[in-house]
């Protein structure tokens, strides 16, 4: 099988990890992959394996006004149009919501499938009015629509019914073994929040949280970090200052591996507004840590089971993640409990099943287009 996958750039982010795994799980069994990004090669986070064959098209140019818009995405229609065609392939997949759009335009009339995901809950992410236009009218082109949630899965289908929809999850991606250095002090107990440093993430409720918490004075042994990067962080860390927690709060931005720090931690907490299907939370899962997740939209209420894999939450709450926070820092016995449940509970997400999962939807768009 010949694949070709299409995503804006290769930085940091969940949806971009997944596509990676993918391409090189498909390329490891043989099949030719090609990756094709509007970013450049520069700045990609991620590694691919040398089989798979990588493309920017360096087109991420920033528009001053809306005849240059005009022009730049005209050219990266052409442009991504003729990457496609270039790489003939059999099936084209494409992530997240504009990419979307813009794969589907540039491949129509190739005679090619187009499998299409949507990352994260579409019912809250804004991608603006005309985005939206584009998005109702392209998508039902498009051979699959990939969701990774039934509460999504049931609003695509009521807004595309003519369209193919199915949920396929994300994958968990399960250390081999835990890291060998000591990243965080083992003297110190510590809660981990993972994610692009954005209001949807919610670690302002989180910062704000565990502000609370050290105020009573009864978790002076308690630390918190937040690994990611993104357009929040100056705000952030005048919150942890303002709050008084400077040397409480660390944020040491993007890591490759944050399972070296997920075994190393006590306590994991997704404090997110939305979400598509949490990667972190499944991770934290694998490495047999304590969760506590906002019951947001969508993915964590099919993840979590209250009180027997974590504890789901309020959304956009920071007293209740604070109350769910002191009870799990209070109680190693409900700690431990928890953690020996987590991993248990992800078997269903790992790689080889949901790989199982697109071949089967592979298979059967190849089908329906030929």
């Amino acid at each position: 099988m010949k694949i070709t996958f299409v995503i804006s750039s290769l930085e940091a982010g969940g949806a971009q990890r997944v596509m990676c795994t993918m391409a090189n799980y498909w390329n490891i069994n043989g099949w030719q992959v090609t990756l094709i990004s509007l970013s450049g090669v520069d700045h990609d986070f991620y590694s691919l394996n040398s089989g798979v064959k990588r493309v920017g098209l360096d087109l991420l140019t920033h528009s001053e006004n809306p005849t240059q818009a005009v022009y730049w995405n005209l050219k990266r229609l052409m442009m991504l149009r003729r990457a496609i065609r270039s790489s003939t392939p059999d099936v084209v997949i494409s992530f997240m919501d504009r990419m979307n759009i813009m794969t589907l335009i540039s491949s129509y009339g190739l005679g090619i499938p187009v499998l299409i995901s949507e990352r994260i809950d579409p019912r809250e992410q804004n991608i603006g009015r005309f985005w939206s236009f584009l998005r109702d009218r392209v998508y039902p082109i498009a051979t699959k629509l990939i969701v990774q949630s039934k509460p999504v899965l049931d609003w695509a289908s009521g807004r595309w019914p003519t369209l193919n929809s199915l949920v396929i999850h994300n994958p968990v991606f399960v250390p081999e073994e835990k890291a060998s250095a000591q990243i965080l002090d083992p003297e110190l107990k510590w809660c981990i929040g993972i994610g692009r440093l954005v209001r949807q993430k919610g670690f302002d409720l989180l910062i704000d949280a565990f502000s609370n918490l050290v105020k009573t004075g009864l978790y002076d042994n308690w630390y918190l970090i937040i690994l990611g990067e993104g357009g929040e962080r100056d705000a952030l860390q005048r919150q942890v200052e303002t709050s008084g927690l400077a040397g409480r709060v660390s944020m040491p931005g993007e890591v490759k591996n944050p399972a070296d720090y997920l075994y190393q931690a006590d306590i994991f907490v997704m404090s997110s507004r939305y979400e598509g299907f949490p990667n972190a939370l499944l991770e934290a899962l694998a490495c047999r840590l304590p969760v506590i997740s906002t019951d947001c939209p969508s993915g964590p209420g099919e993840i979590i089971q209250q009180n027997i894999n974590g504890i789901l939450v309020d959304t956009d709450s920071s007293v209740a993640l604070a109350n769910e926070m002191g009870r799990l820092m209070e109680s190693k016995a409900l700690r431990d409990r928890l953690g020996k449940s987590a991993v248990e509970s992800v078997s269903g997400f790992g790689v080889e099943n949901i790989m199982k999962q697109w071949e089967e939807a592979i298979e059967e768009a190849t089908k329906t287009v030929s």
